[in-house]
């Protein structure tokens, strides 16, 4: 795991997913340490992986736990790679649906909100399933993410791919990527775990 300002953050090839804690602010018999322990370690035993703490609200708290998909897979650092130089892929795309699968095992908690990589797995499988199958090729055509506090257009920086959220706007940030795959272009809107996919 990397960190950005002492905070756990998705690297290059990593893919982050966040829990929230949904216990937070809820009347318990335990003081605010025990029962962020108390939560990482419940995690911990489901996934049978490790968590840490993080914040992913700007200005105010809000207490979320941490971890790195483990991907079981030698192509994903290389697709991931060149999925945002905003080159084409053609070769291992089936790793790209087993990604979201991964990813999909922590959605048996209420709220997830995730990183950059996370969130461009569940994109492109969205583009696979409308697709009725994996294509044969795809490109990142456009990334960004916007704010939901502030208007669309705000976050418009003229970039073909920004760069991810830091850890603490996760709660905030919608991603939208832009995919062409086998000539046809979609939108996808990720929102921690809905993913909506149009043809343009």
């Amino acid at each position: 795991m990397q960190k950005h300002g002492g905070q756990t953050c998705e690297g290059p090839e990593e893919i982050l997913v966040c829990i929230v804690d949904d216990s937070y602010g809820k009347p318990s018999e335990l003081d605010e340490e025990q029962q962020y322990d108390w939560y990482k370690e419940q995690l911990e035993k489901e996934f049978s992986q490790e968590f840490e703490e993080v914040d992913v609200a700007p200005g105010y708290s809000l207490p979320a736990f941490a971890t790195i998909v483990q991907i079981v897979s030698e192509y994903w650092p290389a697709l991931v790679a060149t999925f945002f130089l905003a080159k084409p892929v053609s070769e291992n795309l089936e790793a790209w649906r087993n990604a979201a699968k991964s990813i999909k095992k922590y959605f048996s908690r209420p709220e997830v909100v995730l990183g950059r990589n996370a969130a461009a797995a569940l994109a492109v499988k969205a583009v696979f399933d409308d697709m009725g199958g994996v294509p044969k090729k795809i490109e990142c055509l456009q990334y960004f993410w916007r704010d939901r506090r502030f208007k669309e257009e705000d976050y418009s920086d003229g970039k073909i791919i920004q760069d991810g959220p830091r850890t603490e706007y996760l709660s905030m940030a919608v991603h939208f990527y832009k995919i062409r795959a086998d000539g046809i272009e979609f939108e996808v809107e990720v929102d921690g775990k809905i993913v909506r996919a149009k043809r343009v």
